[in-house]
Order: structure tokens, then C-alpha cells, then sequence
């Protein structure tokens, strides 16, 4: 047998005495402190085993390391996302007050205009609705926020029509005009809310 052979031959053996002696004095700790706690009426430490018991490498030691990155991953992960939920909480509230007002002063002033116009004529009547509807719409976010969104964006389009179609001898073409804004301004407002809407009212929309 050759020098190479033979000191593989004694590192293995070497190697092989390390993690017996390793294990042994393992078993003694354990059976030591089970004796401990039997008497003391608490559990086993073979049911409590101490990841500092466990051999470097071996699958339960890598397992333990695993939980213990992904655990503190979280917690690396958990004020961001707390910060992100403040922060939309806020933006989404904003919005709603700002689609609310808007909506509220629109249809005030639509109580007032309407009072002018001719309800036998369908054209002035549908007009008188798209007046007096921008608060009520904006009510139904209480009960679905997206429903409130796209009843907006219905009185937007559907002001926008009667003016530039219906509406003589002058029609209105350009829908972004000064009473046009005035209704585009809450059906933004109310959409981007939706959009920012926090994750634990999202069974509310």
C-alpha cells in the first residue's frame, strides 16, 4: 500500500472516530437531560431536538438554516409593506374626498340649472339628470366603489353626447370643457381611488 493510500486510508478512520465521538457525546447530553426533565415533568429533549445538535450539513441543519433566512426575509419585508398599505390607505381617502366635493358642488349647481330647463323635452330632461346625479353616484362607493367609478364615467359620456348631439343651435364637440372637467374630475378622482383602494376594505368593491 502506497503513502497516498494509506493516509486516505487514516483521514477516513480519523474522520469516522470524529462523528461517532461527535454523536455519542450528543446521546449522552440528551439522555442526561431527559433524565432532568423527566424528573422535572417537562418533555423529552429528543422531542425538543437543538438545531445546535444537529450535524453542519446534515438535511435538518440545512433545513433550520432555510426557515430562519425566509423568517427574517419577512420581517425585512413587513415594514415596507405596512408603509405601502399607510400610504395607499391615505391616497385612496384623499381621492374620495376630493371625488366627493367635487361631485357634491356639480350636483347643487345641477339642482339650480335644471330649474330652466323644459322636462317635456327628452333632451332637457336627460340634461337634468346628468345635472342632478354626480352626488348619488359618488354615494354608491359606500356600497361598491367600482360601480360608483363607472356610474361617472357613464354621466361624462352621457353629458358629453346630449351636448354635442342633441343640444341646438350651438353644440358643445369638445368634451373637456369647463362643465365637462367639472364631470371628468370626480370619475378620475373615484377611479384612481379604486385603483388604491387598501387591501383590507376590498371586500367592500
Amino acid at each position: 500500500m502506497d503513502w497516498g493510500t494509506g493516509q486516505q486510508f487514516s483521514d477516513s478512520r480519523s474522520n469516522f472516530h470524529t462523528r461517532v465521538g461527535y454523536r455519542t457525546n450528543v446521546c449522552r447530553r440528551r439522555l442526561a437531560s431527559d433524565l432532568a426533565r423527566a424528573s422535572e415533568g417537562t418533555p423529552a429533549q429528543g422531542a425538543l431536538e437543538d438545531h445546535h445538535d444537529r450535524l453542519p450539513g446534515s438535511p435538518l441543519h440545512r433545513a433550520h438554516s432555510s426557515f430562519v433566512l425566509l423568517n427574517f426575509s419577512d420581517g425585512t419585508r413587513k415594514p415596507k409593506t405596512h408603509m405601502n398599505e399607510v400610504r395607499n390607505t391615505k391616497l385612496y381617502y384623499a381621492l374620495l374626498s376630493v371625488g366627493g366635493v367635487i361631485s357634491f358642488l356639480i350636483t347643487a349647481w345641477g339642482c339650480l340649472a335644471s330649474l330652466g330647463l323644459d322636462y317635456r323635452k327628452p333632451a332637457e330632461l336627460s340634461l337634468a339628470m346628468c345635472f342632478i346625479l354626480p352626488f348619488p353616484c359618488f354615494l354608491l362607493s359606500m356600497r361598491s366603489i367600482r360601480w360608483s367609478a363607472t356610474s361617472l364615467w357613464a354621466l361624462f359620456v352621457g353629458l358629453w353626447i346630449l351636448r354635442a348631439f342633441t343640444i341646438s343651435p350651438n353644440p358643445q364637440l369638445n368634451p373637456v370643457d369647463t362643465l365637462g372637467a367639472a364631470f371628468l374630475c370626480p370619475a378620475v378622482a373615484v377611479q384612481l381611488a379604486a385603483l388604491f383602494k387598501p387591501k383590507y376594505t376590498a371586500s367592500a368593491g
